[in-house]
């Protein structure tokens, strides 16, 4: 990224430091930070099994002294690099010894990347994201690439619309934690490596309707089959049944029932298929909203985007389709790119020209 910075790294306020805007506007899309990393460990453990389990095992082994990557790695910086590493947080305990601190340091501010192969994983510390704070409703997303790379870069993309001095702020939920309420979320920060209070609008003055709004993207995201939630299981909240009005969507179920008026099985069938396709149209529309009004607008509301593109298809509603597909390709490619996320691009891509060959049949038939 060429020219000035557009941020600033500074003291917050009950955070520690951070990272703000440094110029007028960032507009989403917009690349706010490019970097490469301090340093890059290779862990033999497959990205599918790099869980809090194995993540506190493989520290517990670096603290203990059974492992020494870490103090290799911080041994072989140069006086640059070493007093940028020092500067890092480690917590508050006063009895680490400088080992401890160091390994304390890494856990405290690092990114876990997969391998190429996807078969390990590396952890990374970079030199100026790792100082960017958690918020449940982010402005920016990382995206990291190069993975090819000895040394993989790193992107900071802005997801919403920045002001001048405003915070910038990512995401460090796992996907599964997302889904939970705000005071679980408060709990696992707390206990967890990082040792900090969330203070976004979630986790404080709505949180009451941002539980209710992430119980029911669960549910959601389960009856559209998108994902299993990580226990098999929908979480025991106050769910309702039927779910609530919002402006702009469709009510289901529908007031007025559909009626079978004519005996026949095929008929009966044609109003069931149009009833589900209905049903899982207006599951994706609601997936949707509840997405945007939570404030996650990364590559979990594309995917969103996409499901809800097919059902429109489903529907022959081929103008919503398209737009639905579009918004979909646009956060992909305004954010993660091609080279993280190809695959998704190409199956959306697909849907796209599949809408398009139907919106030409259908023309052609009214012809």
């Amino acid at each position: 990224m060429a020219g000035r910075k557009r941020y600033r790294v500074e003291a917050i306020p009950n955070k520690g430091r951070g990272v703000r805007a440094d110029v007028e506007e960032i507009k989403p899309g917009t690349e706010i930070m490019l970097e490469t990393p301090l340093f890059s460990i290779p862990v033999t453990v497959h990205p599918n099994d790099w869980d809090s389990d194995a993540q506190e095992a493989w520290f517990d082994s670096e603290r203990s002294g059974n492992t020494s990557t870490i103090a290799n790695a911080v041994h072989a910086f140069p006086p640059a690099d070493r007093a940028l590493f020092d500067s890092l947080y480690a917590g508050d305990d006063p009895d680490l010894t400088a080992y401890d601190t160091d390994v304390a340091r890494v856990e405290r501010n690092y990114f876990s990347l997969p391998t190429p192969d996807y078969t390990a994983i590396r952890i990374v510390v970079f030199r100026e994201t790792c100082f960017i704070n958690h918020s449940c409703r982010p402005n920016a997303a990382v995206v990291q690439g190069g993975w090819e790379a000895a040394a993989p870069d790193n992107r900071v993309i802005a997801l919403t619309k920045i002001r001048k001095h405003d915070e910038i702020t990512i995401d460090y939920c796992t996907n599964a934690q997302t889904y939970t309420t705000a005071h679980d979320r408060a709990q696992q920060f707390r206990n967890g490596p990082y040792k900090f209070t969330c203070d976004c609008v979630s986790c404080n003055a709505n949180r009451r309707e941002s539980d209710r709004n992430r119980a029911e993207m669960l549910l959601r995201r389960k009856q559209l089959a998108l994902a299993e939630p990580a226990n098999g299981e929908v979480p025991k909240m106050a769910v309702p049944m039927a779910p609530r009005k919002v402006t702009g969507a469709l009510e289901w179920p529908p007031t007025v029932p559909f009626a079978y008026d004519k005996p026949l099985k095929e008929e009966a069938g044609k109003k069931m298929k149009n009833r589900d396709c209905e049903k899982r149209m207006w599951l994706a529309e609601r997936q949707c909203e509840l997405l945007v009004a939570e404030g996650i607008l990364d590559v979990r509301l594309a995917e969103a985007y996409h499901v809800l593109a097919k059902a429109y298809v489903r529907n022959e509603n081929f103008q919503k389709a398209l737009a639905a597909c579009g918004n979909g390709i646009a956060i992909l490619t305004a954010t993660y790119g091609r080279r993280m996320h190809g695959r998704d691009l190409d199956e959306m891509d697909e849907t796209l020209r599949e809408v398009c060959r139907l919106m030409r049949e259908k023309s052609k038939w009214f012809e």
